[in-house]
Formats: C-alpha cells, structure tokens, sequence
C-alpha cells in the first residue's frame, strides 16, 4: 500500500483522510491497514507520533460503513452505533480520548 487510494477504505473515509492532509501512509499504516481491513490479527508496535492511532481506527470505521448491518439495533435503522473496545496502555493518554455509547 503505497497510498490510501491503493486500498477500498469507503469513499466517506478516503474524503476525510484528504481533507486531513494525509498524502501517504506512514510504515506502520502501509503494512498494518491492508491486514486490519481483511479482519486479520495483527499485533503491531511502533514508536510515538508513527500513525498507529489511525491504522488502528481506519479499518474500523471501514467496517462500520461498509455493513449496513451495524446500523441496526440500539440506534434504529440507519443509525451507526459503533461499539469497539479500545484499550490505552498509557495513562497520559487518556485525556485525549473519547468514550462512545
């Protein structure tokens, strides 16, 4: 994966990775994306700053855009109601996160 145009990340997702400025992926993304959007195991470290946090996140907001199952339940038909578990192995980093419901 040389670009975020080389794999089917949705075209909602691809619109806002552009409008963030992401031109290419960095190592970690490039080799973990195309993993993670097969719903494959991996298990991946890198260093500070290298985009783990969005090879981590892409594929799953992939998922959820591209089943149109995952609209159905708590938030009615329609409504995407994402319910992944994200664990942070770092408590400074807690107060950057968002809990979702």
């Amino acid at each position: 994966m040389k670009s975020f145009d080389d794999i089917d990340l949705g075209d909602g997702l691809k619109q806002n990775i552009r409008r963030c400025n992401y031109i290419k992926p960095t190592q970690v993304q490039r080799h973990s994306i195309p993993i993670t959007v097969f719903s494959w195991d991996l298990m991946a470290c890198a260093q500070i700053g290298s985009g783990k946090t969005n090879a981590f996140c892409f594929p799953i907001i992939c998922g959820f855009s591209n089943d149109p199952s995952l609209g159905a339940g708590r938030g009615g038909i329609g409504n995407v109601v994402p319910c992944p578990l994200v664990v942070f192995p770092l408590f400074w980093l807690l107060p950057w996160s968002c809990l979702v419901r």
